[in-house]
């Protein structure tokens, strides 16, 4: 039965199941006197009648649809409706007699209307959120996926040594170039591999979240001040939306980090990340296994990007000015040159501050540290084991090194996939400099003679 387009005219869309379990698709007939005759028993309710003429014209066009007739050609009355040129009279039924098909053809007209002005309302946010829109944030965080895994992969030698002083201070003693020196005349070049499955997987998933995060939050959070107010809080912008980022980013991180210390203090557990997941996990659990350092890994992570963002923003912006650089329009180079020296003061700052927690994510990883209890409790005996002095300055030099040239590679990277991308890092706009420039190029009205 093909009464008409289901999209077309809302007035021939099909109508509900009714009472009797069938859609009342056929139409009025005033008299009939053959059992083919399909009429509507709704309408000889309406007249008071609850004769089986109704049920009867039910189970006849039961039988039309069972024997594939179509309506228009079954047997029945030949009078057809006016026809009001919707070509509703030609499919040989009446709508205006049907308050249930009514009823329904409202429904989805309606539907229909919510629909559209939803596709308006997002082309609307769409056009109104410029270049900054869903696809920004999209390449923003493959970009910052990307470069993190990068980095973090090349660095893997370096992080493998600096792990392993800051797990056997007392074995090495003598800095980081004899610790390389000690760990591949007893291991092997392979050691210094350990773990790079678990670190070029897990913190691509971190770079994905908070590069992509810091982008989303940062535009986010300077739309809802407005432009100026936005330029004068630009540093706790920085801030809120690097801390945010980074949490949701920890989520997926802790795991495959707690995988990789483990693999690192212990090469022989397991022969890399896809063996050694499963057996933590079977042997400790998911919270023990694998976010027993959760607590720690925010307290170094948080601290860490809240002040590698809002440095390296802050750096950028003091370079511009000193040279006297319009960093929308400075050349990609240029940009590229900015970007990697602010990523360098940025990276050390971040050092400093996140080391103590870094320490004690090494040490909260290694097997029986801490003692038994609850995490914070674990954390707080390493802390007094340790001492203050040892938590900030054990493996501080490597990591400085380490960390500087690795946030600026980080940088410098992203900014370099955003422009393959087609995209551009969002950059705060100083609205008094802004109006000066559009006033300097305004034309001076001529004097009159």
């Amino acid at each position: 039965l093909t009464p008409g387009p289901l999209w077309g005219d809302a007035r021939t869309f099909p109508a509900p199941r009714s009472r009797m379990g069938f859609a009342p698709w056929f139409r009025d007939s005033a008299s009939s006197n053959s059992s083919e005759d399909c009429q509507d028993y709704r309408s000889s309710d309406a007249k008071g009648s609850t004769s089986t003429q109704g049920i009867t014209s039910v189970a006849s066009q039961h039988r039309h649809w069972s024997e594939g007739t179509s309506y228009k050609n079954r047997p029945g009355p030949t009078e057809t409706p006016e026809d009001d040129g919707s070509g509703n009279a030609e499919r040989g039924f009446d709508y205006r007699h049907n308050g249930i098909t009514r009823e329904a053809a409202a429904i989805v007209s309606l539907t229909r209307q919510l629909l559209s002005s939803m596709r308006l309302t997002f082309r609307q946010a769409e056009k109104e959120a410029g270049a900054y829109g869903l696809m920004h944030y999209l390449k923003g965080a493959l970009a910052g996926g990307l470069c993190c895994a990068l980095t973090h992969g090349a660095m893997c030698p370096f992080d493998v040594v600096k792990t392993r002083i800051q797990l056997e201070a007392d074995k090495f003693t003598s800095g980081v170039i004899n610790a390389f020196g000690q760990i591949v005349k007893n291991e092997g070049m392979g050691a210094l591999t350990t773990g790079l499955g678990a670190t070029v997987i897990g913190y691509f998933v971190q770079g994905w979240f908070k590069f992509g995060g810091v982008e989303f939050f940062k535009i986010n959070f300077a739309r809802s001040l407005g432009e100026r107010r936005a330029w004068k809080n630009r540093i706790p912008i920085y801030l809120g939306a690097a801390a945010c980022a980074e949490f949701i980013a920890d989520i997926f991180l802790c795991p495959l980090e707690a995988t990789r210390i483990r693999l690192v203090s212990n090469p022989e557990y397991a022969s890399g990340l896809l063996t050694a997941m499963p057996k933590i996990l079977a042997e400790e659990g998911l919270i023990n296994g694998f976010y027993s350092g959760f607590a720690p890994i925010l307290l170094k992570q948080i601290p860490y990007t809240m002040a590698k963002f809002a440095v390296q923003g802050w750096a950028a912006e003091k370079i511009y000015r000193m040279f006297r650089m319009d960093s929308q329009k400075a050349s990609k180079s240029k940009q590229l040159g900015v970007s990697l020296a602010a990523g360098v003061l940025a990276g050390v700052a971040a050092a400093i501050i996140s080391h103590p927690a870094d320490t004690l994510l090494s040490l909260i990883n290694k097997d029986g540290a801490g003692g038994t209890g609850p995490i914070l409790t674990r954390l707080f005996n390493l802390a007094k084991e340790t001492g203050f002095v040892n938590l900030c300055l054990t493996g501080l030099a490597a990591r400085c090194v380490m960390i500087s040239f690795l946030t600026a590679a980080q940088f410098g990277l992203f900014d370099a996939f955003m422009a393959l991308t087609g995209a551009q890092k969002f950059k705060f706009k100083n609205p008094d400099e802004k109006n000066s420039d559009e006033s300097s190029k305004s034309p001076k009205p001529q004097p009159q003679s």
